[in-house]
C-alpha cells in the first residue's frame, strides 16, 4: 500500500517510485541496458513503493518494530551497510544481533 510520502536519496532528490515489483524490475533492466548500471529493486518500508538501489550498495533489510530501527537480513548485509556508511560519512558502526530475532542492527555504541 502506497502512503504517498516521498523518499529522498542521499543528495536530497526524490527517489523514482514504482508501484509494483515488475515495473521496478523493468526499470532495473533499463538502467543496466541503457547506462550499464546494475540496479536491484527493493520494496520500501517507508512509502510502500518500489525503488532501485545500485547493486553494490544493496543491503536487504526491513524496519524492526520492536527496536524501532532498520534490521538487516544477515550479519554480512549489516556489515556491508556499516562499511558503506563508514566510507561515505566517516561514521564507525558496530553490528549486533537483534534481541527480538528480527535480524541484525547497527549501533555507534561501543
Amino acid at each position: 500500500m502506497l502512503n504517498n510520502s516521498i523518499c529522498l536519496n542521499a543528495q536530497g532528490k526524490p527517489r523514482r517510485a514504482y508501484s509494483n515489483q515488475q515495473w521496478a524490475e523493468e526499470g532495473a533492466r533499463h538502467a543496466f541496458e541503457t547506462y550499464g548500471n546494475p540496479m536491484v529493486p527493493y520494496h520500501c518500508d517507508q512509502c510502500g513503493a518500489w525503488h532501485l538501489c545500485p547493486a553494490n550498495r544493496h543491503t536487504p533489510g526491513h524496519y524492526c518494530h520492536d527496536c524501532a530501527k532498520q534490521a538487516y537480513v544477515s550479519e554480512s548485509a549489516a556489515e556491508r551497510r556499516a562499511l558503506i556508511l563508514e566510507r561515505e560519512r566517516g561514521t564507525f558502526l558496530r553490528v549486533y544481533e537483534c534481541p527480538y530475532g528480527e535480524g541484525w542492527h547497527l549501533t555507534s555504541k561501543l
